[in-house]
C-alpha cells in the first residue's frame, strides 16, 4: 500500500514519526518546506514538495490547520497512492484533497485532533463548506482520542467511519525499566482539562 500524508502549510509535522514507521510500501509526505524534517529517512519515505497559495481575502487571519490555503503541484505525487491522509475536517486542505480523492477514486482518511464540536471554526462561513464536504465524502476518520471521536460524531460523521487510534510510541526509543518499587509515576505535559482528551 502507498500512502500520502498532506501536511499543513506552516504547521509543524507532528505526525512524521508516527507515519514514517508504518509498515507500508511507500509513505509520501506532501509539504511546502522540509527544513524541519529529518534529513535521514527510511527507504519507504518520500518528501514531495508542493506550493501553497493563501486566500487573499483571509490572508494572515488564520494559522495552522485553520489557514485558508490551496496546494498546487501535487498531482504527480498522488498518481500511484492508494490512500490520502489529511488533517481536521474544517481545513481547506482537507477539502481540497478529499475532492481530489473523490474525483480520482482514491480513499481519504481524516486525522482528527479537534475536541470541541462547538468551536467557531466549524461554523464560520469561510470554513463550514470544508467541514460539510469532508464529513460527507471522507472514507474514514482516525480520531486520536475518544473526545476527538465524540467531536467528529457531533459534527455529523457516520459512527462506523470514526475510529479511535491513539498515536503510538517507538518502543525502540522508549523501553520499560524494571523497578523494584510497586509505585509508578506518570508525567503528562498539557492542560488537565476534559477537552484535552485525557481519557
Amino acid at each position: 500500500m502507498k500512502i500520502a500524508y498532506v501536511s499543513h502549510d506552516s504547521r509543524p509535522n507532528y505526525e512524521y514519526h508516527w507515519f514514517s514507521r508504518m509498515p507500508v510500501e511507500k509513505i509520501k509526505f506532501l509539504d511546502i518546506d522540509f527544513a524541519s524534517y529529518p534529513t535521514t529517512k527510511p527507504d519507504n519515505v518520500e518528501y514531495c514538495q508542493v506550493q501553497s497559495q493563501e486566500s487573499r481575502l483571509f490572508a494572515g487571519k488564520y494559522h495552522s490547520t485553520a489557514k485558508l490555503v490551496t496546494y498546487t503541484g501535487f498531482e504527480r505525487y498522488l498518481a500511484d497512492v492508494d490512500v490520502i491522509i489529511v488533517l481536521e475536517v474544517f481545513s481547506s486542505i482537507a477539502k481540497q484533497f478529499t475532492e481530489y480523492a473523490h474525483k480520482h477514486g482514491k480513499k481519504v482518511v481524516v486525522l482528527v485532533y479537534e475536541l470541541i464540536p462547538r468551536h467557531p471554526l466549524h461554523y464560520l462561513p469561510s470554513h463550514i463548506g470544508n467541514r460539510l464536504y469532508v464529513i460527507k465524502h471522507a472514507d474514514l476518520f482516525v480520531c486520536v482520542s475518544n473526545k476527538a471521536r465524540d467531536c467528529v460524531l457531533a459534527l455529523g460523521a457516520p459512527p462506523d467511519k470514526a475510529k479511535v487510534v491513539y498515536p503510538g510510541i517507538d518502543l525502540h526509543l522508549f523501553q520499560s525499566v524494571k523497578h523494584s518499587q510497586t509505585n509508578r509515576n506518570l508525567i503528562f505535559v498539557g492542560g488537565l482539562k476534559p477537552h484535552k482528551g485525557i481519557d
